[in-house]
């Protein structure tokens, strides 16, 4: 006989079942006994990496910061992100991989961020040390209903604005910390990526795309494009150099040209490409690696000049039109 509850100890990590039964005084005894199965696993006691790519993507004037990381791995999963500021106490902020502080005071400020699993296990912290300015008025800023989606340096009659206004609505160009767009200035290799990948909705923060594997050398997991290149790669849109010196390598840093873009952004379509066989501009000659995506691009007029110039580097002004052109094409 036995009364309830009952308690065990010391059980070994495995299978177990317990079962219970009524007897009644006559010593009948239920033919059918009450059963509860259930399993002993080895808790869990390692911790997940520390957070990685953390950047401050706001400007030292703002003093409400935005913090952005990379994903953390864990042998479970990661439930859990908590910062810090400063010496202060750590703050959950749930799962997301991104944070804005409230106003905090002009100085110098050290911002830290680490994950938790489910077992209340914490990784190792990333910080950052950051400073808060203040802020220099500009008289000659134009009234916010003059400027073109809220940058500074954009008016809202640039021939180019309804492109900007896209591009920024679908989160794929949000400009710089200081409130400008820059639509002359050129664009790294890690950063069309992010471009491309986010344009097609073809990037979730959430995930992690790199499994603890670097998709090339020279982009490792403090890079605040990791996440970005591996899932290119894993599309198929990111190769990295296939030949010369740097064959096997992606260079993160260098600016883009016009036909890498191309191929980066046509890489992401349904449709099927012309063969490399294609004529299409003045100055690209057939059988080039990019002689197809020229002659796409020629055809839904994307560059309108009789010459794509393929060695040009792209400008940021000039990747929102495209991409706002293959919008309005229906190709986006």
């Amino acid at each position: 006989a036995c009364a309830s509850p009952k308690t065990y100890s010391d059980l070994v990590e495995g299978s177990h079942s317990f079962k219970v039964r009524a007897t009644d005084s006559a010593s009948n005894t239920d033919s059918t006994p009450a059963s509860y199965s259930w399993t002993i696993t080895e808790p869990d006691t390692t911790a997940p990496s520390a957070p990685t790519g953390l950047i401050r993507s706001t400007a030292d004037t703002d003093d409400t910061p935005t913090f952005n990381w990379s994903a953390s791995t864990d042998n479970v999963g990661v439930v859990s992100y908590e910062y810090q500021l400063d010496s202060g106490a750590f703050s959950n902020i749930g799962n997301s991989l991104t944070t804005t502080l409230s106003a905090i005071s002009v100085g110098s400020h050290t911002f830290g961020i680490r994950a938790k699993d489910a077992a209340e296990n914490t990784s190792g912290v990333s910080s950052l040390s950051f400073n808060i300015t203040e802020g220099t008025p500009v008289e000659d800023t134009p009234p916010s209903e003059d400027l073109c989606a809220g940058f500074t340096d954009v008016a809202a009659d640039d021939t180019d604005c309804e492109a900007i206004e896209y591009v920024k609505s679908t989160g794929a160009m949000t400009g710089n910390p200081d409130g400008t767009f820059d639509q002359d200035g050129l664009l790294q290799r890690d950063q069309i990526a992010k471009i491309v990948l986010e344009t097609f909705g073809q990037f979730d923060i959430h995930e992690n795309y790199c499994g603890g594997n670097d998709p090339f050398p020279d982009v490792t997991e403090d890079e605040w494009s990791y996440q970005y290149i591996c899932r290119g790669v894993s599309l198929g849109m990111i190769t990295g150099y296939l030949s010369g010196k740097d064959a096997g390598f992606y260079r993160l840093g260098r600016s883009v040209n016009n036909v890498e873009f191309l191929a980066l952004l046509f890489r992401n379509l349904s449709d099927n490409m012309p063969d490399i066989s294609s004529t299409s501009y003045a100055d690209v000659e057939t059988g080039q690696w990019y002689s197809g995506y020229a002659k796409y691009a020629k055809d839904n007029g994307l560059f309108t000049s009789t010459n794509l110039y393929p060695d040009n580097f792209i400008s940021r002004g000039e990747v929102a039109r495209v991409i706002f052109e293959l919008h309005d094409l229906g190709k986006i």
